[in-house]
């Protein structure tokens, strides 16, 4: 339910349903999709807008996150909760770029 709300209040829901695909799989996306359109016309609203949402499911292919803690490892950060912390932040950054960014762009902003 949490994942339909967040599909129908978002102002860009293709957004939201990326999110969903790479952090919790295509089966959350598809019934989170499925509530966000029955949501919808509950209210009366076109859930014709969930179009482009919805096509992610078969014509996007989910990307893998690039980077992992052995790559931030080898650049000298050392294991515990900092490690933790900065991979959060480049996926934030992955996310950001619309899951394009690298493996080089991204920990080219551990350097930074």
């Amino acid at each position: 339910r949490l994942a339909a709300e967040h599909i129908v209040a978002a102002p860009d829901a293709q957004r939201v349903v990326k999110a969903l695909l790479v952090d919790e799989g295509v089966a959350t996306a598809a019934d989170g999709l499925a509530l966000a359109a029955a949501m919808l016309r509950a209210r009366g609203e076109d859930e014709r807008q969930l179009a482009a949402a919805r096509a992610l499911l078969t014509d996007w292919t989910v990307p893998v996150f690039p980077v992992t803690g052995r790559d931030l490892i080898a650049l000298g950060l050392e294991r515990g909760p900092a490690l933790g912390t900065e991979l959060a932040r480049l996926r934030t950054a992955w996310a950001d770029s619309d899951y394009t960014a690298s493996r080089t762009d991204l920990l080219a902003l551990i350097r930074a």
